[in-house]
């Protein structure tokens, strides 16, 4: 969708903003999978909403870390680069969410 809107030199500072992102945040799981670890066999219940909210904040933080980098290059009112951070982002992050996080 870069292309078709003519977004393209955006399309390379998002894909390199998204991955910052989630190395930077990746370096805080394994704190959660020791809490994991540690306390699934006596507070599982906690365990499961702490181990959600991380990996909600993380992909919301992504979202919006990568959102205003863009903003810093472009305007976010246009409808077609909000369509294009949907397809790429948003989009695929719920359906990841859903997907590991809420199946368990």
């Amino acid at each position: 969708m870069g292309y078709i809107f003519d977004l393209s030199p955006l399309v390379l500072t998002q894909y390199r903003e998204f991955i910052r992102s989630l190395l930077f945040m990746g370096l805080f799981l394994p704190a959660v999978m020791l809490l994991y670890l540690v306390l699934n066999q006596s507070w599982p219940e906690g365990v499961l909403w702490v181990s959600n909210g991380v990996v909600t904040i993380m992909l919301l933080a992504t979202v919006v870390r990568v959102a205003y980098t863009i903003h810093r290059r472009a305007s976010l009112l246009n409808l077609h680069l909000f369509s294009y951070f949907c397809a790429t982002e948003i989009i695929p992050l719920t359906i990841l969410l859903k997907v590991l996080v809420f199946t368990y």
